[in-house]
């Protein structure tokens, strides 16, 4: 009898609901994993959901404590309910599940822990009745340990710990291991394949002396919209894309008299806001920035993916829109901040990059370094900006 926590994401997703982290199980959406199926054993939709964690238990009896006005919708919970009892109905078992809805805040009611003596006393001893909790005095510590110290570590010098034991792991396997494909990365990343048309829009062009701007967007995947501001003089001798975290809006003015000054040399510029970036950053629903930031990043992480490996596409998709513009000439990529990773997963995966050249703290080169395959080897600058520039 799981409880407080059985929900629907086509509930909470959409709605930016609270949930707890240890429910963004990698690949969970596109896979279609859900709770109710833990008790069901049976996926009746194409993709999984709360419902799915029960289902591998039908028919055998299984309930759902839930409470009225808990973070985790509630609407989820009656929905996923009304599956399982569908499911059940299959196995003519509707008498063996079972939900539990108590008028409370999210915690584990009295009223609950009494459902749940009463369920499991029904189905495990029908003859027994429930009592009241008494008086009790805790065990002493010591009583509940299984080692004599109460640690693994202390008690069992030659033991190992995981991190040991992964490590140990890792030693083992690289003999085996080998450089990935960039199919084999884009596949791992779970990286779109490029099967949309780019539909490009000019909407709203002006000149500024010899040069002129365009502000417009293409669509790298449907659905998703990508932001992009040209500056360019009437025949380009070269190319350079440039993105960052926060933007063209968070451009600042020395960088900007940069771009007009490359232009006005004969580079067409193109500021490129890949998704979740700029304009398509997301915003404020009921909840700090970060945390909803960090809600995007989780719901692709159940989606197989990553914001680095689709802004990586992304990018992608934005050379394809320069090239087409920019027939015949060289193009050079700059990103600064995190979006930085996408560069490289750029260059990594797609191998549209003949160099590239990083600079930014030891953390993200050192692990960079630290993937086989992955990257090569690179000197360690000093400097403080973290930006890479491939060309």
């Amino acid at each position: 009898m799981p409880c407080t926590f059985t929900t629907a994401r086509e509930i909470y997703v959409p709605r930016t609901h609270y949930h707890d982290a240890e429910q963004n199980l990698d690949g969970a959406i596109s896979k279609g994993l859900d709770y109710d199926d833990f008790y069901t054993c049976f996926a009746p939709r194409k993709g999984l959901d709360y419902d799915d964690f029960y289902t591998c238990f039908a028919p055998r009896p299984a309930a759902i404590g839930a409470v009225t006005y808990d973070f985790f919708p509630i609407e989820g919970t009656r929905l996923a309910y009304e599956r399982l009892r569908h499911v059940y109905s299959l196995f003519d078992a509707e008498d063996r599940i079972a939900l539990f809805e108590v008028d409370s805040g999210h915690m584990y009611h009295p009223v609950l822990r009494r459902n749940a003596i009463e369920w499991f006393n029904r189905w495990l001893q029908p003859e027994a009745e429930f009592r009241e909790p008494s008086s009790f005095s805790p065990e002493p510590a010591e009583s509940l340990r299984n080692t004599s110290t109460g640690q693994v570590s202390t008690s069992i010098p030659e033991a190992k710990g995981v991190f040991e034991q992964n490590l140990e792991a890792v030693q083992k396997a690289k003999a085996t291991r080998h450089a990935p494909s960039p199919e084999e990365l884009a596949e791992l990343l779970g990286i779109p394949s490029v099967d949309c048309p780019l539909n490009a829009r000019i909407i709203e062009t002006y000149e500024e002396g010899d040069l002129r701007l365009e502000k417009g967007f293409i669509v790298p995947e449907v659905g998703i919209v990508m932001p992009v501001l040209r500056i360019a003089p009437e025949q380009p001798s070269g190319g350079l894309v440039y993105c960052c975290d926060g933007g063209v809006e968070s451009i600042n003015q020395q960088d900007e008299m940069l771009f007009r000054k490359l232009a006005a040399k004969g580079l067409a510029v193109y500021l490129v806001e890949p998704r979740g970036s700029g304009e398509t950053r997301s915003r404020l629903l009921g909840a700090t920035r970060q945390v909803t930031d960090s809600w995007l990043a989780e719901y692709l992480r159940m989606l197989g993916t990553s914001t680095a490996a689709l802004r990586a596409y992304d990018l992608t998709r934005a050379f394809e829109y320069v090239r087409r513009r920019q027939s015949g000439v060289g193009i050079r990529l700059v990103a600064s901040g995190l979006v930085c990773w996408s560069a490289v997963l750029l260059w990594t995966v797609a191998c549209i990059v003949s160099a590239w050249t990083a600079y930014g703290p030891a953390s993200l080169l050192s692990l960079a370094r630290g993937r086989p395959g992955y990257l090569r080897p690179i000197p360690s600058p000093a400097s403080s900006a973290w930006r890479i520039s491939l060309s």
